[in-house]
């Protein structure tokens, strides 16, 4: 099964990456500079530049978005292949093997950023400049097994597991990721999706539970007591979601660091207790920052999207007791528990090398429950 592919409207771009499409100029600046309306714009760069000589607009001219001028539309190819196997006690099983290949999906670079030595950009008149180009690539497989239970005496169930693996340049869609941590050097950014979980597996039931059946029960208070208990689950269980490490002191928000090579794991036992310390930074090197660019130096080497935050478990549960009032009314009073087991997830993963707490995990999940009650006519 492939990922679905978004796209949104860009309403102005740019017709080069040293073009500027507008420029905003408040009242003084107008009427130092001369120019009268209506304006002429065919030498709209030559007279941003004059002015700028002169000393009315600043040197630094804005720019807003460009994009590539041979835009391809985004298209993925979709493969699958599988097979379903009737079983005995209402059951059946399916295997499938699902592909997928996204093809000219749009990612964001910037274009003429400074020399990450000197901070000098090939054209010093202006600044970065947003590209939406159409070079991200991603690939899908994922393997496929569903055991279902069809409803059979009041009980009926559902249980699915899913290994898969997806990489791409950027995160395999077309909502306009982040640029490459190296604009000139963009195959190294080929890592693994954000959203590529190896493995996950999800069961669900539900059970009318036969109370007066069980007991062999006829009276009709004792009936109206003992029928019309259900409960329902849900139980969720995954590994970790994939994770960038980057360093946040550099000018280039996705600048990451080196994996160092000293044989250290960049994963910490027991991080379930203290601090919740997941991540070791043994396992990293920092890439030293020019104090002329505000750059690292040099690109690092660790792969995007390298490491994985820790797996996910979580078992949903329901009870609820259904009475008839009459034919077509039905009255129904439930309790739901989430994270009925009160399972410690912990998230919220520091990534930055260069924050003080780095490699924590920074947030759990807590158990809950409401009590609800419906009438259904």
């Amino acid at each position: 099964m492939g990922h679905t592919l978004y796209s949104g409207v860009t309403q102005t771009y740019q017709l080069g990456d040293s073009i500027p499409f507008q420029y905003t100029m408040n009242q003084a600046q107008v009427t130092a500079s001369g120019l009268n309306y209506p304006y002429n714009g065919q030498g709209f760069v030559k007279d941003l530049v004059s002015l700028e000589a002169r000393g009315i607009i600043s040197s630094n001219l804005p720019v807003t978005q460009t994009i590539d001028p041979h835009f391809p539309d985004p298209y993925s190819l979709q493969w699958m292949v599988g097979i379903q196997q009737v079983l005995p006690w209402g059951m059946s099983l399916d295997l499938s093997y699902n592909g997928n290949r996204g093809l000219h999906e749009q990612f964001n670079e910037v274009r003429n950023k400074p020399n990450r030595i000197t901070g000098v950009a090939p054209s010093p008149t202006f600044g970065g400049v947003p590209y939406i180009a159409v070079d991200d690539r991603s690939k899908y497989s994922g393997l496929q097994a569903t055991l279902r239970k069809r409803l059979q005496r009041g009980l009926m169930f559902s249980s699915s597991l899913t290994y898969s693996s997806g990489y791409a340049f950027g995160d395999g869609d077309n909502l306009l990721q982040i640029a490459p941590q190296d604009p000139y050097n963009f195959h190294a950014e080929w890592g693994p999706t954000p959203y590529n979980i190896r493995a996950r597996s999800v069961t669900n039931v539900i059970w009318d539970i036969p109370f007066s059946r069980w007991l062999g029960t006829s009276n009709g208070l004792a009936k109206a007591a003992l029928d019309g208990w259900q409960i329902s689950g849900v139980f969720t269980g995954q590994t970790g979601s994939p994770v960038n490490i980057v360093n946040s002191a550099s000018a280039n928000a996705t600048d990451r660091p080196d994996a160092a090579d000293n044989g250290i794991s960049p994963y910490v036992s027991g991080y379930e207790t203290g601090v919740h310390q997941y991540l070791n930074i043994q396992a990293f090197t920092q890439v030293p920052i020019s104090s002329l660019s505000g750059l690292q130096t040099r690109p690092g080497n660790l792969m995007r999207n390298a490491l994985r935050s820790p797996g996910f478990e979580n078992l949903d549960l329901s009870l609820a007791k259904t009475f008839v009032i009459k034919e077509r009314f039905r009255f129904q009073v439930r309790a739901d528990t989430f994270n009925t087991l009160n399972h410690t997830n912990l998230g919220g993963l520091v990534t930055a090398i260069n924050n003080s707490t780095f490699g924590r995990l920074t947030s759990a999940t807590a158990r809950s429950m409401q009590l609800a009650a419906r009438v259904r006519f």
